[in-house]
């Protein structure tokens, strides 16, 4: 009878230690769960504030008075990549070489993973181009 009693204390004993190892890895899985809530948060922010920062930009390249002229481009105008290659007739490659040796204007950054040169600083280079030629 001894026996069974010391079995069913011991059982007791490692139910009470399980309980509570159980209540401090749940109370650790919430912190988690709010630290991770906060930072899902302050990156939807963030997302939110460079969408709008893009859109603020998009928008202040297109004004009224250009919208019936829409083939004349202002010398703000942000050319992206694929817009270079016909502009200049040089290769993506090629561009990003140059600009590496400080040969061709550095792009501007538009958002998180997005980039833009001015038309205008596309266009001094390109002049300059032309009077090496000349």
């Amino acid at each position: 009878m001894d026996w069974e009693a010391n079995d069913l204390a011991l059982a007791i004993e490692r139910n009470e230690l399980l309980r509570r190892h159980t209540q401090e890895r749940l109370k650790q899985l919430n912190e988690l769960s709010e630290m991770l809530r906060d930072h899902l948060a302050r990156i939807n922010r963030t997302r939110d504030l460079e969408r709008a920062r893009t859109q603020k930009l998009a928008v202040a390249e297109t004004s009224p008075r250009d919208a019936p002229n829409q083939s004349m481009l202002s010398a703000n105008h942000v050319l992206r990549r694929k817009d270079l290659k016909p502009a200049t007739g040089l290769h993506p490659s090629t561009i990003y070489r140059m600009i590496a040796d400080g040969e061709f204007p550095k792009p501007v950054k538009l958002g998180l993973q997005a980039v833009g040169w001015l038309k205008s600083d596309v266009d001094a280079w390109l002049a300059g181009r032309r009077a090496l030629v000349s």
